[in-house]
């Protein structure tokens, strides 16, 4: 539990509070920026789909990265690694990352 809260309180300290306007992405880039006041990992996968996940690892709390080379999500701290959309791939994680209150709320 208690590192659950140390990293959570990573997270804050480390995500960032610029907006982004994900319309320019360009094909393969790929960030977690603000979205409509809320944190999102955001991408332009290589089929030109915009993709939106939660930035926060579902294995420790990490915010991942995007990996352009691979065009997956990648956790820094335990090597977790997500497809473009959020989807688990491998690595500790057990789950695929949370999608954005905005989206899930659609569903």
């Amino acid at each position: 539990m208690q590192q659950r809260q140390v990293m959570s309180n990573y997270a804050k300290r480390v995500l960032p509070v610029e907006e982004i306007d994900e319309s320019e992405l360009e094909i393969g880039e790929g960030s977690v920026s603000m979205i409509d006041r809320e944190h999102v990992a955001v991408c332009r996968d290589q089929n030109g789909e915009i993709n939106r996940c939660s930035p926060i690892c579902k294995h420790a709390g990490g915010v991942v990265r995007w990996n352009a080379a691979a065009g997956t999500w990648d956790c820094p701290v335990h090597g977790g690694r997500y497809a473009a959309n959020g989807d688990r791939l491998y690595g500790p994680p057990t789950e695929s990352l949370d999608q954005p209150k905005e989206q899930a709320a659609k569903r």
